[in-house]
């Protein structure tokens, strides 16, 4: 099993929308595909936040050949 992670950095003022969106329209399509499972959003803390938040979504992918299609 493979992480597949991506990292988002959200403005202060649309976070709340853009965390919104990623638990409500993006994970649940990302989770159609085969390659993808467990989804996980987590806030990563830095030590300066006071233009927005950072964010980490991560995905399992089953193996290395998944995630090559996945970067394809």
């Amino acid at each position: 099993m493979l992480v597949y992670n991506t990292t988002y950095h959200a403005d202060k003022t649309r976070k709340e929308e853009f965390v919104n969106w990623l638990r409500n329209e993006y994970i649940p399509q990302a989770l159609q595909r085969d390659e993808l499972s467990e989804a996980k959003l987590c806030r990563v803390l830095a030590e300066d936040e006071n233009d927005g938040m950072s964010i980490s979504l991560q995905f399992h992918v089953h193996d290395p050949v998944s995630y090559t299609h996945l970067r394809a």
